[in-house]
């Protein structure tokens, strides 16, 4: 695009204004110039600048850095943040008390926009024995480098993204779901990992080495994997359904327009009132709260998938395919149609836009077949052909929705009920039989898991309304305070699974489904050995 027309608008001064601003910006500058000739040519040149003078300000972090700033930079800057967290540490802590060296770093963190990860300290006021370990841990994350590149990027990222989002930059048919600079940065960043991972392999403690990018790629990190035991589960759900005849309720819920940055013609929402896809999606899980208590309250038991999808704006919304007793049917539904209309439900098309429900007629087509769509929709664009939401090619859209989802930590899938799928995916890894001294109860779970038989595998850990606590197997984790992390805690690991305690005298009550402690290394590229592959999701799961 041209941007000439930008020598024309208003005074020198105003120029010389603009171009400061656009070079501090220079991740975005394009989206700033072509708006600010927008704003020129339909509201004059005073408008402009004004716009433009506040745009600047909501992309400067603590009124310092532009967030736009390319990955270098950032690194570069956590490096300085840590090295000055640390100065802080060792000027203070030789001085003051642990809790006041704390609060030093504490208002520094504030003061750049970060906040200090000392967690919840609520319930431990004036408990020193408390307080001191947590802020000690706090110190040591704030004085790594690391710790400070994971929080900027996240940080910086979502505020750029909030502000191009707000300027119309993320949209159907240009850029779906996420800006086109958010969509560079998460391609650059699987690049990068990528190359990483390539030259990563791990070894255990009998010498075997099996190389990170293949266990990624057999892990469900890899989409299509991801895809498919999705798609496992849900067929699972189904035949439960079946035997238990259940029918199935496809519910969508939608934010109030005002979380909206686009109308869905196109064009700026007059509405909109800057809330980010993470309010949005705060706001939904808490109607999606209130739905679930106002069913438990009327003893209306449900199960299936929830699916967390951008609409073409990068505002989230839900599809939830759920199964229940026909006889409860139509008051689940009322009920969730109050609570989504609770807020703002009086506004012009509320009742056919924020809600809806379908009744699947199996006549039609399995339940499993009607979310496959949009279970491939925002994972890897299988057999969708066209993204009709984005006016993009599926691919292209699937991965949209993963940078979208990697972008504001949006969890996309959620399983509503039933059982622990931590512990199908570690008795998955037991590829052959348990031996006689083991409980058959769990070779019976282990063998339901191997054969990839989700309904059974539901069936004997508790049925598909089992609570938490009465499932009959758990995952096991273990603290090791002889290896703490590089913060100072106690190291926890996922080792197998185990049984209930009311179910523990029917054997041996701990099945440890990792019984190897791998370490990441640089590959050797000298020795250029690689031995039998261990269990490929040993690191991954």
């Amino acid at each position: 695009m041209s941007f000439e027309a930008l020598e024309k608008i208003g005074t020198p001064e105003c120029r010389a204004f603009a171009a400061r601003i656009f070079a501090s910006h220079s991740g975005v500058d394009q989206f700033l110039k072509t708006s600010y000739i927008r704003w020129a040519r339909d509201r004059g040149h005073a408008y402009a600048n004004t716009r433009l003078r506040k745009i600047d300000q909501a992309l400067k972090a603590g009124g310092e850095f532009s967030t736009s700033m390319d990955d270098q930079a950032i690194c570069d800057l956590a490096s300085v943040r840590a090295i000055q967290c640390k100065g802080l540490y060792s000027h203070y802590a030789a001085k003051e008390d642990l809790l006041n060296t704390g609060w030093r770093l504490f208002e520094f963190c504030e003061a750049v926009g970060v906040e200090f990860p000392v967690g919840n300290t609520e319930n431990d006021r004036g408990c020193y024995k408390v307080l001191c370990p947590k802020v000690l841990r706090a110190a040591n994350r704030v004085s790594d480098h690391r710790w400070w590149r994971r929080q900027l990027r996240v940080i910086y990222g979502r505020n750029t993204e909030s502000v191009l989002r707000s300027l119309g930059y993320v949209r159907k048919g240009k850029s779906a779901y996420v800006s086109n600079w958010a969509f560079a940065r998460w391609k650059a960043a699987q690049a990068r990992n990528k190359k990483t991972m390539s030259g990563m392999e791990a070894v255990n403690e009998e010498g075997d080495i099996v190389l990170m990018e293949n266990c990624i790629e057999k892990s469900v990190a890899n989409p299509e994997n991801r895809r498919n035991e999705l798609m496992v589960r849900m067929r699972g759900y189904e035949e439960i359904a079946e035997g238990m005849a259940y029918m199935g309720l496809f519910f969508t819920l939608t934010c109030p327009s005002k979380y909206h940055a686009q109308l869905e013609c196109g064009g700026i929402n007059p509405k909109f009132n800057g809330a980010t896809p993470v309010e949005a999606m705060t706001y939904l899980n808490g109607v999606w709260a209130r739905i679930r208590a106002a069913w438990a309250r009327n003893d209306i038991k449900l199960f299936g998938f929830r699916v967390a999808e951008p609409h073409h704006d990068g505002t989230p919304h839900f599809h939830l395919l759920l199964f229940c007793d026909p006889a409860v049917c139509d008051t689940a539904c009322k009920l969730f149609s109050e609570h989504a209309l609770a807020e703002d439900g009086d506004e012009l098309g509320a009742d056919e836009s924020r809600w809806d429900v379908k009744k699947i007629d199996p006549a039609q087509g399995t339940a499993a077949g009607y979310i496959a769509k949009y279970v491939s929709k925002n994972l890897d664009g299988f057999q969708v052909g066209v993204d009709e939401e984005g006016e993009c090619l599926a691919d292209e859209g699937a991965m949209r929705a993963r940078a979208w989802a990697s972008l504001w930590g949006i969890r996309q899938f959620q399983q509503i009920g039933s059982v622990s799928v931590t512990v199908w995916r570690e008795l998955r890894r037991r590829r052959d039989p348990l031996t006689e001294g083991d409980p058959q109860e769990i070779e019976a779970l282990r063998s339901a898991a191997d054969r990839g038989d989700w309904r059974e595998f539901v069936e004997l850990m508790g049925g598909a309304t089992v609570s938490r606590k009465d499932q009959l197997l758990r995952p096991f984790y273990h603290e090791d305070d002889n290896q703490p992390t590089h913060y100072g805690e106690a190291l926890r690991r996922l080792i197998g699974v185990w049984l209930q305690p009311v179910a523990r005298a029917l054997g041996r009550r701990l099945l440890v489904t990792r019984d190897h402690v791998w370490k990441i290394r640089q590959r050797d590229s000298v020795a250029g050995k690689v031995a039998a592959q261990p269990p490929p999701l040993d690191l991954c799961q």
